[in-house]
């Protein structure tokens, strides 16, 4: 239970043997969300309205082994959520809401062979979504099917060298109000093979992947990634590959602003890296710096462009994206105590390389709702039975869409206490989030609640 109406439980129930296994999840999550924010200096706060959310969640998994060399899973996964959807800041009242219910079924099929694995998976996805806002009289139902198959077999007729190939196919459908009197469908497969190296010194893996989109040829993906251990302790790696994105159906059937021209996102990736490990009985550290770069060509953006009345779907600009990412992990045991430190910074370059009437942006600027900064770090602590966490986060300055959204500071906590005993065990824990109670929004006129609590029980049994 928590501030704000918060309310979450879930069950899990694990029955099985050797031979077979049955887990089920169940999960059911509500809230009110009605805090109070701040509105500006001199006005008094303001309670969120209409922003109560309930969420029922069901997961069942079957785990059969069929004998020495084959084995089969099947697993459910349904949810049916319902969310009412606040007034910004600049709005007095909202009565927007939106269902979404989901139903997920996935199969698996493995069997070995004398020098691999092979693999036969399936899955069906359900998915409708309906949105209401009673104010505008505005009704909006959609619904999704997506079937999807895939073959592959992995095979190592070498020492340090492991092969796969396999094929995959993809039949997605989809109705909705926007699309009129159309029932749109996408059927697409690709063909992949890949090959990995590994030894004392050096890991690398090549792979490649063709796709086809009904009848279409799609581009040729490679990717490169490469390892090289210059000590035990320390290892340089680089990956290479293309990136390639195709339209949703949203982007080419919507009407109005669905463009049946719209072409794929593409571009290529590169990313380097270094990792450094020392480890002895009480102590640990481990530290990385990553580097990056990436270009998009073809963006797609939903914008109202010059002359018209309505969103719309366009390959608007191409993106270039770079960074880097150092880490460092410590930790240190003493006794019956674990210490442990956590620190990472993200440098984030996402520029947009042309100039943008809707949205307007000037070549060279940083898109909307991307930080070129953020800072995190965690101090965490468990002696005996008691667990302490401290998260503290920093995210700089970005741009949003109507106005610029702050830099902001936030810290969560965690106490944790647990007991155990032959028959199970038992937690109890407090979370405290946003413990400074700061005043932020991630994006503009969306306001996040300030210190807000959550407290509870886990407990779990065994037989």
């Amino acid at each position: 239970m928590g501030s704000f109406g918060r309310f979450l439980q879930q069950n899990k129930i694990l029955i099985g043997n050797q031979k077979f296994q049955s887990i089920t999840r169940l999960s059911l999550e509500r809230a009110e969300n009605d805090f109070f924010y701040n509105v500006g200096r001199g006005i008094p706060d303001k309670q969120q309205t209409n922003a109560s959310f309930k969420q029922h969640f069901i997961m069942q998994e079957l785990y059969w082994k069929i004998n020495a060399k084959h084995s089969f899973s099947l697993q459910y996964w349904g949810q049916n959520s319902n969310r009412n959807i606040p007034p910004t800041i600049v709005q007095s009242k909202s009565e927007a809401q939106q269902n979404d219910v989901v139903h997920r079924l996935f199969f698996d099929l493995k069997g070995t062979l004398k020098n691999g694995v092979w693999n036969v998976k399936g899955g069906y996805f359900n998915e409708r979504l309906d949105y209401r806002d009673q104010q505008i009289l505005l009704k909006a139902e959609s619904h999704f099917s997506t079937f999807i198959g895939e073959m592959s077999s992995t095979w190592s007729p070498l020492k340090g060298h492991l092969f796969l190939a396999g094929m995959t196919y993809t039949k997605s459908m989809a109705q909705a109000d926007g699309y009129k009197n159309q029932v749109p469908e996408e059927n697409k497969t690709a063909l992949f093979v890949s090959w990995k190296y590994g030894s004392k010194k050096y890991n690398s893996q090549f792979s490649v992947r063709q796709e086809f989109l009904d009848n279409t040829i799609l581009p040729f993906i490679p990717s490169l990634t490469l390892e090289y251990y210059f000590q035990p302790e320390f290892k340089i790696r680089g990956k290479f590959n293309r990136n390639y994105r195709l339209p949703s159906l949203n982007d080419r059937f919507w009407i109005p602003g669905g463009n049946s021209d719209i072409l794929p996102e593409s571009g290529w990736s590169q990313e380097t890296g270094i990792d450094y490990t020392l480890k002895n009985k009480k102590f640990v550290f481990l530290s990385s710096l990553t580097a990056y770069h990436r270009i998009i060509n073809n963006w797609i953006l939903w914008s109202q462009q010059p002359g018209e009345f309505h969103f719309s779907a366009n390959n608007i600009t191409s993106v270039r994206s770079y960074g880097l990412e150092p880490r460092v992990d410590l930790s240190y045991t003493f006794q019956k105590s674990i210490v442990g430190f956590k620190v990472g910074y993200d440098f984030v370059r996402a520029i947009n390389l042309f100039d943008l009437v809707s949205p307007y942006m000037t070549a060279g600027s940083q898109l909307i709702y991307t930080p070129v900064h953020q800072i995190s770090a965690t101090f965490s602590m468990s002696f005996l039975k008691f667990s302490f966490m401290y998260h503290h986060q920093l995210t700089g300055k970005t741009k949003g869409i109507n106005e610029d959204v702050d830099t902001f500071l936030v810290g969560n906590f965690r106490l944790f206490y647990q007991i155990k005993n032959k028959n199970g065990k038992a937690g109890f824990f407090m979370n405290c989030n946003n413990i400074w109670d700061a005043d932020y929004v991630i994006v503009e006129r969306r306001p996040m609640p300030g210190i807000h609590f959550m407290t509870g029980v886990q407990i779990s049994f065994e037989k």
